[in-house]
């Protein structure tokens, strides 16, 4: 009876694996047996003589073709030798069972034995192939989702996986992915066992993200070393044991977090002893000498980093339209030396609103605005006093794509916001065009649901939003959204390329102090926040494409777009002190707000 045993198990525990009787008689064939063994692992086994000479002793040498892959000893703690003897005594019938010998796997290959009587050259009996297998090598394979190469701006490398839906409709279990050991031969039944582990976050050790720095514990998801369970099913720990098939392969499945940045990794080998022994060193896996894997006792998957995707609508207003005032003509008279003042009847003006742009009056001409008080133009130009009575219409210097010549407040021009104004939240693995993809978050430009229809080209102009309240900003926001399908493992942000907000605040005249590039209403966003207290962001953001001319902020123009979707995931920032891209000091997000984004559950404008 053949007996298998971990190296490091007592006897009493061993399990019987095999049945292998060595016959001596004459009318006895020999047989050849095929036994797999792990490397380390120990089998117990002995000679069973039948119908032989009765009451008798004989003596059996154990051999074995390679010494360097196998080791026999009369104990199953060794030492381990080339060969030993056992001894056989019959009973009346002439049976008999040996002593137990025991045969260690010490490396990996195939090697032959064999029980021969004192005095007969093998082969003899029945012969055992021995062959003696470890885990080759253990990969990750997609199952529902893609895996591709962890970008650069995770020095850990290894593989990513985005473990969240591909469309609102979506069911596909996102959150698996398949561990597959192979053994170094095609070998049935070998015991595998898989351990899975948090490994250090690698792209920084700053406590605001990282809160045990170097270490190991860093995770998000619950609990950190992911689980592992069976092909199919639903992981249920950090280790299993599975056994191999006939191609010598082991699987199982691992099922991750959806927190981004959160890494993985999974060990597997055949022994208990070996698998229990490693930990997680920084990105690595030891084994429990402190030796990286792999080894040829032990082998590790790459490291696994979950990254998150967003959705992304973007509307725009569409064409200009209204954006002049007009009125009749009282007077005018002459101004300061080549100007000319000219009184209207339009209502209350505000001061300068109109500088910089044109005064065309009916059947006399247009007429460059120095500046406008209340109820005056001053112009560049003599302007006749028969111009009383005449009607008028005035433009500022609006020309948010610079194409109007003359000025002419870009009327019938598309709103749609300049490409640099999205340029820090491309589809982009790059920190330099994803602001994002420091916080394992990749912009997805696909209408906010999987299909671009959302997109709406044209909402509707409004000349001045009132950014004053909620109410007026949710309302613009609503009159494009059609992505409402939001989950929290489907991210949506809204965008609405708009024009200009209220007038105080759209940069006419340039002096205004405070201006909006953009708006995101009803955010109660936050400078700090981890588990358990991540704030709702905003519903969506409007960009206003016009003030960013007029002011041309060469940071704003290129950070607005960020910006706002960080307020859409909970991030505030604009307050004082240096708050990265949030309070326009720079193109990234500080580490408190990277922590913000990687503890992350709900879809931005969720809590």
């Amino acid at each position: 009876m053949r007996r298998f045993l971990d190296a490091s198990t007592a006897w009493c525990a061993c399990t019987c694996t095999a049945l292998m009787i060595l016959l001596h008689a004459p009318e006895a064939s020999a047989q050849v047996i095929n036994f797999g063994l792990p490397l380390d692992g120990i089998a117990g086994d002995n000679v069973h003589v039948f119908n032989d000479t009765p009451n008798a002793t004989f003596t059996y040498v154990i051999t074995h073709s390679d010494p360097a892959i196998l080791g026999v000893s009369l104990s199953s703690s060794g030492p381990w030798t080339e060969t030993v003897n056992v001894t056989v005594t019959t009973d009346a019938a002439g049976n008999g069972v040996s002593t137990t010998w025991f045969t260690l796997g010490e490396a990996v290959g195939t090697a032959q034995q064999h029980a021969c009587r004192v005095g007969v050259t093998p082969p003899c009996g029945n012969q055992v192939n021995f062959t003696v297998v470890t885990v080759d090598e253990v990969t990750l394979i997609s199952v529902n989702r893609p895996l591709d190469s962890n970008p650069a701006v995770n020095p850990g490398g290894g593989l990513r996986m985005f473990p969240d839906r591909d469309h609102p409709n979506d069911t596909a279990n996102s959150v698996r992915v398949r561990v597959r050991a192979r053994l170094t031969a095609a070998v049935a039944n070998i015991t595998v066992y898989f351990r899975s582990f948090d490994v250090d976050d690698p792209s920084t050790n700053d406590t605001a993200v990282d809160p045990d720095g170097a270490g190991v514990l860093d995770n998000r998801g619950t609990p950190r070393n992911g689980l592992i369970g069976p092909v199919g099913g639903s992981g249920s720990s950090a280790t299993i044991v599975l056994n191999s098939d006939a191609n010598g392969i082991a699987e199982a499945d691992l099922q991750v977090s959806r927190f981004a940045g959160d890494n993985y990794r999974v060990a597997t080998a055949v022994r208990a002893a070996v698998i229990s022994g490693i930990n997680a060193a920084g990105t690595e896996l030891r084994d429990g000498a402190g030796t990286p894997l792999p080894t040829v006792r032990a082998k590790s998957t790459p490291m696994l980093t979950v990254w998150r995707r967003v959705h992304i609508e973007r509307d725009s207003m569409g064409p200009v339209s209204g954006n002049a005032t007009g009125g009749q003509i009282v007077s005018a008279s002459p101004g300061a030396a080549g100007q000319s003042v000219v009184l209207v009847l339009a209502g209350a003006l505000t001061v300068n609103q109109y500088e910089n742009g044109i005064l065309d009056i009916s059947g006399i001409g247009a007429f460059p605005i120095v500046q406008n008080s209340v109820t005056t133009f001053t112009v560049q130009g003599s302007v006749p006093s028969s111009a009383a009575g005449m009607l008028f219409s005035a433009v500022d210097d609006d020309d948010f794509d610079g194409n109007d010549n003359p000025k002419n407040g870009d009327a019938g021009d598309d709103v749609v916001a300049p490409a640099a104004v999205y340029s820090k939240m491309q589809p982009s693995d790059l920190v330099t065009e994803n602001a994002f993809a420091r916080a394992y978050i990749k912009p997805v430009w696909d209408g906010g649901g999987g299909t671009t229809s959302h997109d709406n080209g044209d909402v509707g102009f409004v000349v001045n939003v009132d950014t004053t309240a909620n109410e007026p900003i949710e309302a613009q926001i609503g009159a494009g959204r059609g992505s409402t399908s939001e989950l929290d493992d489907f991210w949506v942000g809204y965008f609405q390329d708009s024009y200009q907000p209220e007038v105080g605040r759209d940069a006419d005249p340039n002096v205004e102090i405070r201006v909006g590039y953009g708006v995101s209403p009803r955010c109660t966003c936050a400078d700090i926040g981890g588990s358990g207290s991540v704030p709702r962001g905003s519903i969506g953001s409007l960009t206003f494409v016009e003030v960013l001319r007029d002011r041309f902020d060469p940071l704003a123009s290129v950070d607005t777009a960020a910006h706002e979707l960080g307020h859409q995931f909970g991030l505030m920032g604009d307050g004082a002190g240096n708050q990265g891209i949030m309070n326009g000091q720079s193109f990234e997000f500080i580490p408190a707000h990277i922590n913000m984004l990687r503890w992350r559950v709900k879809s931005p404008g969720e809590q």
